[in-house]
């Protein structure tokens, strides 16, 4: 086929260009003889003549009482090469945007170590479901009616699942809001900071192989995960240094 090549490189698929070369060079002819010429079968047939009409590169008229296919005049592969590069630009441009969220998915789900950047309630969310698939238990720093507000109701997923997969918690937390600390039901034990006290700006998750690190602004919530069994060592042994500070109730 004198003109395959540059058919396949602006889009034509094998029998696609095969077909159009052929009533390119032939003229117009109905599905039955384009069929015969070619050695396609007659579904085939269609199938690339309806493909090519959905391209913009061919027409069809109907004589007598067969319905013939014809090509339509060659500056329509210039058209058409002109959409597969809008496609590929549009294309390229969704999948920029997409692709620190596309990488971030690819390392966490793999466990890879290295530290990742994440943005907002759903990049939280999703760095805290790699958590859980986890399945280790899990040292938290937080201030909890603040994070409650930001999370919204995924903070009874979150607990939820972490209690059907038994991962117990130790949870660090202001005493300006109390909660049972001998929950065993929970899975949890609590101890406090005084409220005038507490360092923290942020929720701190740790497990033996990964850290969670999230700032709790609405406007602006970013955070970081790192997977890494002797960081995350080293963040449980600052958690155990705290929690022996810590009380285990709040200051009266």
């Amino acid at each position: 086929m004198e003109y395959q090549k540059i058919f396949e490189e602006i889009g034509l698929n094998q029998n696609e260009s095969i077909v159009y070369e052929l009533l390119l060079k032939e003229g117009a002819m109905p599905a039955g003889k384009i069929s015969k010429l070619t050695e396609l079968t007659r579904t085939n047939t269609y199938n690339v003549l309806n493909s090519l009409s959905r391209k913009g590169v061919l027409s069809k008229y109907k004589d007598s009482s067969y319905i013939h296919y014809e090509v339509e005049h060659p500056t329509a592969l210039q058209e058409l090469l002109v959409n597969k590069k809008k496609q590929i630009d549009n294309s390229q441009s969704m999948l920029t945007s997409y692709i620190d969220s596309l990488i971030s998915d690819y390392n966490l789900s793999g466990k890879r170590p290295g530290v990742f950047r994440f943005e907002g309630k759903a990049g939280l969310e999703r760095s805290y479901n790699e958590m859980l698939k986890d399945r280790h238990d899990i040292d938290i720093i937080m201030d909890r009616p603040r994070f409650r507000s930001f999370i919204g109701k995924y903070n009874e997923y979150f607990v939820r699942s972490r209690k059907r997969y038994q991962m117990k918690t130790r949870v660090i937390t202001p005493d300006y809001d109390i909660i049972d600390s001998s929950d065993k039901q929970d899975l949890r034990a609590v101890r406090y900071i005084p409220r005038d006290t507490f360092p923290f700006e942020i929720d701190l998750k740790i497990t033996r192989s990964r850290i969670v690190i999230t700032t709790l602004r609405e406007e602006n919530a970013v955070g970081i995960t790192i997977i890494d069994a002797e960081i995350a060592r080293n963040f449980m042994l600052l958690f155990e240094l705290v929690w022996n500070l810590a009380k285990t109730k709040p200051a009266s």
